[in-house]
């Protein structure tokens, strides 16, 4: 069981640098071949099909769940029965989707798109939505993975993935444009779809496909679940990709490009957090099923959260506007501008991300609801307000409020209610640590210690440097002293 753990979160942290490496080559390529409002359309085509995974409606989670605790509960026959129910539920909700996409490839202008732009759309929507229904119907077989704690598996189809996937992008996208960009994910999704088709079968040979006998009643059980975690994602699929269809409409495919760019780089920053925190959830969510979750180890855990926030984001905001000059150059200099604002948005998600977690552990999937719905109706009357009024800045700012509002005093109300973590704690962290960014960012604005015009050889030693200084301030300024001595205390064992 360890052995399968630590592989797992290896090749999950392979798999997440892997994809932030390819897509920082392969990026710039795309760019120039394309042009910066083709870039955008393409943005927007992806955002677009992403959004109706909504009609997943929660079962993708609700039958990865249960098909684990079949499978722990050596229940084969069980088993077959839901995989087949799971098998029809997602095909009837994959139709769904794919119908919406047509729908919205014949009017492309609800994407805000021009009309000369309608050939490539419809092309384009009508391929991914082949992918779509494959998509839908893979979620089938996410809970064998998953239950055989075989997530190394996944990753490594992943990465072999990522790979082809790069590569044939660099080979055909100068020669053969936008549409070589529609056939090269759809080819290669689809071929990974099915490679994991087998080798689901593979690690569960007793798995067979039948007319389900028990569909409504497991559609009915796993209803209780799905109910929950619908608003849950359907507000973060709001959140996440919404913000693209607006700025279509309101400033046009080439503000796309721009705003892609440091939205991209910062959620790949993003990303490796999540990936090396992953390891804590499942530990605390076992503590707290013991009975053994104590107030200190939950504000250990915001802490360490914090410090990798700082560790990553830090150098990110000093180094990022630089970084963004070399990669794609200076006609995205606008997207190195609005870096900043993006590290505060995100970090914010960062730390009340073990929040999120403890509640949903606790069963209060509808107070998390509530609040991202919260979240999201104040996103989109932020956009339209700030967005009209400022701009793309007032965009950038609108998602650095609503995530404020809800995630910084929202989640850390409940984490005071709910979970014992006491309100000046969490409040305390939050001030700390955006005193921290803000005197940064301040200093080296006015001081210039890392400024957008570097080589990449200086890029490296500012990384390198501004590195250094985050894990330092945050090590001393965030992290209490039990921490400090079990982080030293290991540092002396491995020497």
């Amino acid at each position: 069981m360890k052995r399968l753990l630590i592989s797992s979160s290896f090749y999950r942290a392979l798999e997440a640098i892997w994809a932030a490496v390819t897509m920082l080559i392969v990026t710039p390529i795309v760019i120039k071949a394309l042009g910066a409002e083709s870039y955008g359309l393409w943005l927007l085509i992806l955002s677009s099909v992403g959004l109706l995974s909504f009609f997943e409606l929660g079962f993708a989670s609700a039958i990865q769940r249960r098909m684990a605790q079949l499978i722990e509960n050596n229940d084969p026959r069980r088993l077959n029965s839901l995989f087949s129910s799971a098998f029809f539920i997602f095909l009837f909700l994959s139709i769904v989707a794919f119908t919406c996409v047509l729908l919205i490839a014949i009017n492309p202008l609800v994407l805000g798109v021009h009309l000369n732009n309608k050939p490539f759309v419809f092309d384009a929507l009508f391929l991914l939505s082949i992918k779509l229904v494959f998509d839908f119907v893979a979620n089938c077989f996410h809970g064998i993975f998953s239950g055989h704690l075989k997530f190394d598996i996944d990753s490594k189809v992943s990465i072999v993935a990522i790979t082809i996937k790069a590569v044939l992008m660099v080979l055909l996208v100068k020669d053969y444009g936008f549409l070589s960009l529609v056939l090269i994910t759809l080819f290669v999704d689809i071929s990974v779809h099915i490679i994991k088709f087998f080798i689901a079968y593979r690690i569960q040979p007793s798995l067979s496909l039948s007319v389900p006998v028990n569909f409504s009643d497991d559609v009915i059980d796993l209803s209780h679940y799905a109910k929950h975690v619908v608003l849950i994602e359907l507000s973060r699929l709001i959140q996440d990709k919404s913000v693209t269809l607006f700025i279509s409409h309101l400033f046009g495919l080439v503000t796309i490009s721009i705003f892609s760019i440091a939205d991209r780089l910062i959620r790949q920053a993003y990303a490796m957090i999540q990936t090396i925190t992953g390891v804590l959830q499942p530990f605390l969510i076992r503590k707290l099923e013991k009975g053994e979750l104590s107030e200190s180890l939950m504000q250990n855990s915001m802490l360490i959260h914090t410090w990798l926030s700082c560790v990553v984001f830090l150098p990110v905001m000093l180094c990022g506007p630089a970084f963004i000059m070399l990669w794609v150059g200076s006609d995205f200099s606008e997207s190195a501008d609005l870096l900043h604002i993006f590290v505060l948005a995100f970090f914010l998600k960062v730390l009340v991300s073990p929040i999120s977690h403890l509640l949903l552990a606790h069963a209060k999937h509808q107070k998390i609801a509530l609040l991202e719905i919260t979240a999201s109706i104040i996103y989109i009357t932020l956009l339209i307000i700030l967005g009209n009024e400022f701009g793309l800045i007032g965009v950038v700012w609108g998602g650095v409020l609503s995530s404020l509002l809800v995630h910084a005093i929202g989640y850390v109300f409940l984490a005071d209610k709910i979970l014992g973590i006491k309100f000046y704690f969490s409040l305390s962290l939050i001030f700390k640590t955006q005193f921290i960014f803000w005197l940064s960012y301040f200093f080296n604005k006015y001081f210039h210690v890392f400024t957008m015009e570097m080589t990449w050889l200086e890029l490296i030693f500012s990384v390198f440097m501004s590195t250094l200084f985050s894990v330092l301030v945050g090590f001393y300024f965030i992290l209490n002293k039990d921490l400090r001595r079990i982080l030293l205390s290991l540092r002396s064992e491995k020497n």
